[in-house]
């Protein structure tokens, strides 16, 4: 194979053809892509690679120049977390032809591929709940024997107004979102609100995007934000104020995404990685998404020992995050 990788700065026609070329994909929505990389935080660390064999597109890959979790610098894919799971977007036979191509260290969550890559540091499993559907509201509640505690949650949560697709409200629930996880210490979490906002934008114009609100009067309380792909939803974004935290608003806008997915026909409501005991109840695990590592220069052994000294920072973070 001769493969050649063209790297561009700034979205151009030609990005835009070599999307077009490959086949369509709802991981790789090109419309937030493109919003990310013209509008997106950071924007002078960023660059596209389009990959050609004989001048065949065989992938595209946006990527970011960012902090990561560790706290260190690392390209990552443009997509990853406002996005369901970040597509490395390359036909399958190029996968480590691409890897091979990117340069620098590169540390990714959340990554799903057409082709799992063979020349890595670190291709880490990473594991989804996700509930199963196709069958009614009630029929759910009776094989998760949650019966009794849907009624409790809507009588601890009664007089809350419970409103669907509140879009305007997502400003103000992402600040809300940004400024809980900054109280803890994260803030690689937080910083990310400027992009998820984007995102969210677009695939609200699209129609791919499901919030569920409530409400105390005109008061804003809670939201739970979504992104609708094929089978079902995907879980993004839940937060509430803190002096409603004793009616469960959470597990009530969950409940309510249940019952309409439900209603719909969905076959599956992907919950997303983090294992609150709450999803453990509704769904199953199930490994879509993997962290990928290939360290600087393409050493596998530099590429272990900044995944090691990465790991203890986050677990240090984490700590002391949630001790403040």
């Amino acid at each position: 194979m001769s493969v050649i990788v063209e790297w561009h700065r700034a979205w151009s026609s030609d990005v835009s053809n070599a999307f077009e070329q490959l086949p369509a994909d709802e991981l790789m929505n090109v419309d937030v892509v493109r919003i990310l990389f013209e509008h997106g935080s950071g924007r002078s660390r960023q660059k596209i690679g389009v990959l050609r064999d004989g001048g065949t597109v065989v992938g595209v890959l946006p990527l970011a120049w960012r902090v990561d979790w560790t706290g260190l610098y690392a390209w990552r894919l443009l997509t990853q977390y406002v996005m369901p799971y970040a597509r490395f977007f390359v036909l399958p036979g190029y996968t480590d032809l691409a890897l091979r191509s990117m340069g620098g260290y590169f540390a990714c969550d959340n990554v799903a591929f057409y082709e799992l890559p063979k020349n890595t540091s670190v291709l880490q499993e990473e594991t989804s709940w996700v509930a199963p559907l196709s069958c009614t509201f009630d029929e759910l509640l009776r094989r998760t024997r949650y019966s009794s505690e849907y009624r409790r949650n809507q009588k601890k949560s009664s007089g809350l107004e419970l409103r669907e697709d509140q879009f305007a409200d997502i400003p103000q629930a992402l600040d809300l979102w940004a400024a809980k996880w900054g109280q803890r210490g994260h803030g690689y979490t937080a910083n990310r609100r400027d992009d998820l906002l984007l995102g969210f934008q677009v695939l609200a114009e699209q129609g791919l995007l499901k919030t569920f609100s409530l409400y105390d009067g005109p008061s804003f309380v809670a939201m739970n934000i979504n992104i609708v792909r094929a089978r079902g939803l995907h879980f993004m974004v839940t937060v509430s104020q803190d002096e409603y935290r004793s009616r469960n608003p959470g597990i009530r806008l969950v409940l309510a995404t249940f019952a309409w997915a439900c209603n719909l026909g969905y076959t599956e409501y992907d919950m997303g990685r983090t294992s609150e005991a709450y999803k453990k109840r509704w769904a199953d695990p199930e490994v879509r998404g993997y962290r990928l590592v290939r360290g600087p220069w393409g050493s596998q052994l530099l590429g272990n020992l900044l995944e090691k000294a990465g790991n203890v920072m986050v677990k240090a973070q984490y700590k002391l995050g949630w001790r403040s």
